[in-house]
């Protein structure tokens, strides 16, 4: 649609893999792939993944702490690396905001699925709009 335009076509950054890869890199392997698939596939239904992150929404990393830990052993449930990976999110959601406004754009959009949506709500750049979405969203919001 964009090169029948005549635009430049909009740049992808894929979050997600992003996450996996700066955890292992920044571990020096110690989280790994499975490590993240666990959180990614099983950790999905708990709202591990949101959990990762919700300190960073809030710029506290104790936020949620105590509720996650008694929601743990309510449940019996295994958070798998998610208390490992937390250490490592205000890091990553810097990065990935750096990334992202290194290429100077004037809207960013979200696709967002379940655990997707905690790290897609901060705000870093003065003047981008971030309309938070996905297929099944209309193609037009006020913001």
């Amino acid at each position: 649609m964009c090169r029948d335009a005549g635009r430049d076509v909009p740049s992808t950054y894929h979050g997600s893999l992003r996450w996996a890869e700066f955890l292992l890199e920044r571990t020096d392997g110690d989280i790994t792939p499975p490590d993240y698939t666990y959180l990614a596939e099983i950790g999905l239904f708990e709202g591990f993944g949101d959990w990762v992150f919700t300190g960073v929404l809030h710029d506290d990393d104790s936020f949620g702490r105590a509720d996650f830990e008694a929601y743990l052993a309510r449940t019996g449930a295994d958070p798998g690396r998610a208390r490992d990976m937390r250490g490592y999110a205000t890091e990553f959601v810097d990065l990935a905001a750096r990334e992202i406004l290194a290429g100077g754009p004037d809207l960013v959009g979200l696709t967002t699925t379940f655990m997707q949506n905690v790290p897609s709500l901060r705000r870093r750049g003065p003047h981008q709009a971030v309309p938070p979405g996905g297929a099944d969203r209309p193609r037009r919001r006020q913001l």
